[in-house]
């Protein structure tokens, strides 16, 4: 076997989210220590 090709990167995803009683939730995404730049990501919706 010949690991010599293998490349890898490490990262941290982190997550965090809350919902309302009332149905409506926020969600929040990152990903840290990845790539050139992170990305955040913001859900905001209603379940019904």
């Amino acid at each position: 076997m010949d690991f010599g090709n293998f490349d890898y990167e490490t990262g941290l995803n982190v997550s965090a989210g809350a919902q309302s009683r009332k149905g409506t939730f926020m969600e929040l995404k990152t990903s840290l220590y990845s790539g050139p730049t992170p990305k955040l990501r913001v859900i905001i919706g209603y379940n019904f």
